[in-house]
Parts: structure tokens; C-alpha cells; sequence
């Protein structure tokens, strides 16, 4: 397997098997997870290292819920132990991070190839140097980097030319803009957005843009003009955008369909979760009167969807077991011609959003034969809001 592969399964695997694993065996993957994550963080304080040191204690406490379902397997069977030495190694991780700051990525994959190229190959190229081998690697070493020095004009280049020595052309990475010097900046200033200067469907009326995205209730007339604002609407079509980015600064990818969405509700700023649908702007017609100010930003059609585990005082709470925030797909009263409840909508300024989420289907015991990628946030009326999906994300919802 691949590390992209690795990386994917660790973002989804705790939500997947939710409701086919035993509670405790679910605990004990979670715990896992949740130790790799808060070992990556790229900044450490004494209260992440002891949050660190609790999830692998709950790890040990339940692991024998691995051995009980048989998934340990080997060539002869099931396993009846546990004797893994990268576990034994995670013991130390605590006290390693204070005495050298945080490791890199929880990888071995540097130190491994560095004790192949500095110490196997010198060993395996020289004579018996086994009774001063130790002299034998620095006088290596010592060497190596002496041509590093004096013989190598450019190290990057040199690196580039061995690693592939057939291209003509090295063309790097796409250089990363900061969208907070020219973007738009929500209204906290905590994030910032870019859409492309032209539109992609330039000036479409208000039924041809919900057609073309199936979006029955896109009523833009009825959903403003019964607003808080009440004002009448001088414009009869919209620009559209099929998408935009979202920048944030690091607590320690941007495309996205599922965002936390800022709204305030009796004076207190509340987060929810939508799903984008749609990106627009309306179109003031010629001759007519001017858009109010609030029509001249950009703007989102969204769907909702609502926390479905609640405690005193209407508080959010996660689900027991996974640690997870549960949210279900929100409906209107209104039937369309089918019959069925329609998705709730609403249309919110761009600026509303404070960060891109991913959400993962509630499978259950089993999972829906109909389900896949492409229509897996269609389908399924419950969703976790998954915290794995990048490490910003695990960090903010901590």
C-alpha cells in the first residue's frame, strides 16, 4: 500500500466501520487515530503531551478487543499477543517531544534511509572495519561532505540531475498565493475566499441557474424579498460560479462541498454545517435601479443539515464511542412533484463560511449497495462530521 492509501484509510476508517464494530473496538481504532493525529501536530505545549500520554493509556486499556475479534491475523492464524515494536516505541513519544520538539510526521521512513546510506553502505563498502568502524564512518562522512562543499556548484541541482537524470525541465510545485492579501475576508477575517474574476455561466436568468442545478426551491425573489430585509429585488438574473477556495491561517486542500457556516442567533455566533451548492451573484438589470448593497457580494446557496445529539441548555454534543458529531440532513415541509420533502435551503453571503469540513456517511451495520463515490453525499440522510479529514479540521474541532 501506498502512503496516500495509508493517509485515506486513517481519515475514514473510524466513521466506516461505526455500527459493524463492537463499541469497545471501535474505541480502541479511535484511540489510535487519535494518537497518530495529535503526535503530528507541528506545536506541542505540556497540555497536548498529557492529552497524548490519556489517548494511548485508553488504547492499552481496551487493545484486547483486537485480539478478541481475531482481526490480527498472521500466516498461522490469529495472534494472541500483542508485541508490536512501533508500540513499544509510542511509549516514549511524550517524553521525546519535550526533550526534542514535535517528531516529523510520525514517519521512521528519514532515519531508516539514513542509517542505509551513512552507516550499512560504508560498512558493506569497506574492509573489516569492525574493531575501528567508528573511525572508518567519520572519515566517510568527512569526505562526503568535503565534495559537497568544494565540488558541488549547485547541491539542488546535482540532487536533480542523479534522481532524474533524463529530464530536460524541472517544473515545481504551483506556488501557494495568499488569497488574504487581495481575497475576500469573512467577517471575522479569519478565513479568505477567491472566485475567479469572470464568471462560469455569466448572466443566466434565476430559473435557468435552478435547473441547472436541480435546485427546486431557488426562488432568489421569495427567499430575499421575505427576508429580514424585505426590500423588492431589481434583478431577474444571477452570474454563477461552479467554484471557489478558501484560505485559512494554520491552527498550529480547499475544495470542498461541506462548509461550517458562521450565523449569529440571539446575539451569539453559532457554527453549522451546509453542503455549497451553488455560488452566484446577482445581475442589476440596464436602466434599472442599483442592487443594495448586501445583493452585490458574492453569494451561496446552501443545504443544511442539523446536530442530531444534543444535552442540556440545546448543547452540541458527540456521539459516545467514535467522538464524533452526528448531523442529519435537514428537510422542509414543502413536497415537490414527486412527493417527497424537499432539502431545506437558504442563500447566505460567501463570507458566512469559516471553514471547508468533510462529512462521511452514517453506514451502520451494513452499507447501502447503492452507495458510491460520486453519490455518497446524496444518498444518505446521516452523516459524521469527520474531524480526520485533515489535521486543521482535527485541531478545530478538538
Amino acid at each position: 500500500m501506498t502512503g496516500r492509501e495509508h493517509w485515506d484509510i486513517q481519515r475514514s476508517i473510524v466513521a466506516v466501520i461505526c455500527g459493524r464494530a463492537s463499541p469497545t473496538f471501535l474505541r480502541v481504532i479511535r484511540a489510535m487515530i487519535d494518537f497518530i493525529y495529535q503526535a503530528q501536530a507541528p506545536v506541542h505545549s505540556a497540555a497536548s503531551i498529557v492529552a497524548l500520554e490519556m489517548t494511548l493509556g485508553e488504547f492499552h486499556r481496551e487493545k484486547d478487543a483486537i485480539l478478541q475479534a481475531g482481526v490480527r491475523k498472521g500466516k498461522n492464524g490469529p495472534f494472541k499477543l500483542f508485541w508490536i515494536p512501533k508500540l513499544e516505541l509510542m511509549q516514549s513519544f511524550g517524553r521525546a517531544i519535550l526533550q526534542m520538539g514535535s517528531i516529523m510526521q510520525y514517519t521512521t521512513d528519514v532515519t531508516e534511509r539514513l542509517l542505509i546510506t551513512h552507516f550499512k553502505h560504508p560498512f558493506s563498502n569497506g574492509k573489516n572495519h569492525r574493531s575501528d568502524f567508528e573511525l572508518h564512518l567519520m572519515n566517510t562522512l568527512v569526505e562526503a561532505e568535503e565534495e559537497t562543499i568544494f565540488f558541488e556548484m549547485n547541491p539542488e541541482d546535482e540532487w536533480i540531475s542523479r534522481v532524474l537524470p533524463e529530464e530536460k525541465s524541472i517544473q515545481g510545485i504551483r506556488t501557494a498565493q495568499n488569497l488574504f492579501l487581495k481575497g475576500i475576508l469573512s467577517e471575522d477575517c479569519r478565513a479568505a475566499f477567491h472566485t475567479n474574476s469572470a464568471p462560469d455561466l455569466p448572466k443566466v436568468s434565476i430559473n435557468q441557474a435552478a435547473q441547472k442545478f436541480g435546485l427546486k426551491d431557488f426562488f432568489i425573489r421569495y427567499a430575499i424579498a421575505n427576508g429580514d430585509r424585505g426590500d423588492a429585488l431589481s434583478f431577474n438574473d444571477v452570474h454563477v460560479w461552479f467554484k471557489f477556495r478558501i484560505q485559512l491561517f494554520s491552527v498550529h486542500r480547499p475544495n470542498c462541498d461541506p462548509v461550517l457556516v458562521n450565523k449569529i442567533f440571539d446575539e451569539k455566533t453559532v457554527s453549522e454545517v451546509a453542503q455549497v451548492r451553488m455560488i452566484f451573484q446577482p445581475v442589476s438589470q440596464k436602466g434599472g435601479a442599483d442592487l443594495p448593497i448586501w445583493l452585490k457580494e458574492t453569494l451561496l446557496y446552501i443545504q443544511n443539515f442539523d446536530f442530531t445529539w444534543r444535552g442540556r441548555d440545546d448543547m452540541v454534543l458527540e456521539e459516545p464511542d467514535i467522538n464524533m458529531y452526528l448531523v442529519e440532513r435537514s428537510f422542509s415541509s414543502v413536497l415537490d412533484s414527486s412527493g417527497q420533502r424537499m432539502r431545506a435551503g437558504e442563500i447566505i453571503p460567501l463570507v458566512s463560511v469559516s471553514h471547508a469540513v468533510g462529512l462521511i456517511p452514517h453506514f451502520g451495520h451494513t452499507i447501502d449497495p447503492q452507495l458510491t463515490m460520486n453519490n455518497s453525499l446524496k444518498i444518505p440522510i446521516f452523516f459524521y462530521l469527520n474531524h480526520y479529514a485533515d489535521k486543521e479540521l482535527y485541531q478545530t474541532l478538538l
